[in-house]
Formats: structure tokens, C-alpha cells, sequence
């Protein structure tokens, strides 16, 4: 299957002061800042946009969609507990059950995952 591929780290976590498991951390108030930043930049960039999102589960993973949202209103969000802290094989896995009608995707996870993908 072809297509294009975006990948997106979620945005910088708040740290754990509040006793929060890892995958309840909010965004910090920089990681806000600079996903609002990532989307003004998206919107200026001839990019097609993705017809598909996989995001993880993860409180920041999804905060970082909504602030992204807006750029793509007609997407089909997959929010999918696998993605959580995904190593590359479980990436690869999650891109292969897309519907093959998908031919621009975007995956919003974490790293060491996304950043071994590329």
C-alpha cells in the first residue's frame, strides 16, 4: 500500500508533580505553546492533509490532536490504546489494519517509537 506519511510526537508533557501515571500527563504550558506553533506552521505548508489519524491514547497524544483539529476537519481519528509508547513493530502493525482507501496518514504517538520509525 502507498501513501504519504506524517509522523507527530505529542507535545512536551507537563512533569509528574501530581502523582499521574505516565499516560494521564497532560501538555505542559510549553508543550501547548508549541503545538499551537507546529499548527500555525502546518497551515501555512502545501501539504496534503491526512485523510486518516492514528493517535494514541495517551492525555497528551490526544490534547496534541485537538490543538491539530482544526487544520483537518473532515479526518477520520483512530484513537488506539496500542500507540501508547508503541515500539516500531506495533506502528508498523497499526499502519497495516488501516483501510487501504487511506492515502495520506498521520500518526500522533511518542518517541523512541516514531523517531526509530523514521
Amino acid at each position: 500500500m502507498g501513501y504519504t506519511l506524517y509522523l507527530v510526537r505529542h507535545g512536551q508533557g507537563a512533569t509528574d508533580k501530581t502523582g499521574l501515571y505516565d499516560f494521564q500527563r497532560p501538555l505542559s504550558h510549553k508543550g501547548i505553546y508549541r503545538t499551537t506553533e507546529l499548527q500555525k506552521k502546518l497551515s501555512d505548508l502545501p501539504l496534503e492533509p491526512p485523510e486518516c489519524i492514528l493517535c494514541s491514547s495517551a492525555l497528551r497524544a490526544q490534547q496534541t490532536y485537538q490543538l491539530l483539529a482544526p487544520l483537518y476537519p473532515k479526518v477520520e481519528v483512530f484513537i488506539k490504546d496500542s500507540l501508547y509508547l508503541a515500539p516500531v513493530g506495533r506502528l508498523k502493525q497499526a499502519l497495516e489494519e488501516i483501510d487501504p482507501i487511506f492515502k495520506c496518514v498521520m500518526i500522533i504517538g511518542h518517541n523512541k517509537g516514531l523517531e526509530e520509525f523514521m
